[in-house]
């Protein structure tokens, strides 16, 4: 997997304009984050106000046998089931119930709104799709360590750089999935071993 770096912060962060509300994290129904998307727009409309919507996306195999070739690539959610939803408070009580919502992410009932640092990694991820997207189809090549189950990794490079988890499953010598929190959500993720390291 390859990414391209922006020449500074600021460039990655034009890929979303400024915040004028604040960032949550919507949880979908099955691989219905477009239809979820679209129903968040259409409730702003009606009174007015705007809400901006962002389903990060990668590129993965049809098939893991078909021919290694672009016409045999397809866009997915990057992750699966959630989007991410920049809105005013007033917004906050309507979400709950809409076509293809099931409702905000929430800590003793009360909608979480990301931190800083996580919005900024929102436009990191916004940024790399500009690029050409996030790219899960790599080629194999030599790895520096080898991880075991059980284990807790920490990823240092690709768009999942500074996510930190245990090590939950191997998938041959290139990939592992890791079980941590992510954009304040708990995920299992893929990740690629050449681009992570044994956590301290």
């Amino acid at each position: 997997m390859s990414h391209l770096i922006p020449a500074s912060l600021d460039e990655a962060d034009s890929c979303l304009p400024l915040e004028v509300g604040r960032w949550y994290v919507v949880r979908t129904l099955p691989r219905q984050e477009a239809r979820a998307s679209t129903a968040l727009v259409l409730m702003a409309a009606e009174v007015r106000r705007s809400i901006r919507t962002y389903i990060p996306l990668a590129k993965e195999w049809r098939h893991p046998s078909c021919p290694r070739n672009e016409g045999n690539k397809r866009t997915v959610p990057l992750m699966p089931g959630y989007l991410f939803a920049e809105m005013v408070s007033d917004h906050l009580p309507n979400v709950k119930g809409l076509e293809g919502v099931i409702d905000l992410i929430r800590t003793n009932g009360r909608p979480i709104h990301m931190s800083p640092p996580e919005v900024r990694k929102l436009h990191w991820l916004a940024y790399l799709e500009s690029q050409g997207g996030t790219d899960y189809t790599w080629s194999a090549k030599p790895e520096r360590w080898n991880p075991a189950r059980g284990e807790k990794a920490t990823v240092t490079a690709g768009h999942l750089a500074g996510f930190t988890g245990q090590i939950t499953q191997l998938r041959g010598k290139n990939r592992m999935m890791v079980l941590g929190q992510w954009f304040g959500i708990v995920r299992e993720l893929e990740v690629q071993v050449s681009n992570a390291e044994l956590a301290a």
